[in-house]
């Protein structure tokens, strides 16, 4: 059977391993919908969760829900808006900001590339 050395060597690991584990506290959650569900939580300090998003109500998981969101917004993006009115661009100006943008990136391929067929021809060159 066991000796006595064995028998304690396994009552030391049982112990052990049940002290390497946190304590779980029960928490109680409010969803979004109203409804609450018991969860085991790491603090005691917090028994009682509301949420503001969940599963149910988040747009990564429900695709419909982003427009509505964004429609149901509690004047959130109007005061963004309103706040923030005079730093807005308009769209020609936007149009030229990415036009040079677009012709800033051509340019740098062109400049590239050259850079590329003048190594290219220089070790030519030196081959001969």
């Amino acid at each position: 059977m066991f000796s006595f050395k064995q028998t304690a060597s396994v009552l030391v690991r049982r112990y052990v391993r049940a002290r390497v584990h946190p304590q779980l506290f029960m928490q109680t959650v409010q969803l979004t919908d109203g409804s609450l569900t018991r969860m085991p939580s790491l603090s005691p300090s917090r028994p009682f969760l509301k949420l503001s998003i969940d599963a149910q109500s988040h747009p990564a998981w429900n695709a419909g829900l982003c427009s509505r969101m964004l429609m149901e917004d509690n004047g959130e993006v109007k005061k963004f808006k309103d706040r923030f009115a005079e730093l807005s661009v308009s769209e020609d100006e936007m149009a030229d900001v990415f036009g040079g943008m677009v012709a800033m990136r051509a340019h740098q391929e062109r400049v590239t590339k050259k850079k590329e067929e003048k190594k290219g021809a220089v070790s030519k060159g030196k081959k001969k």
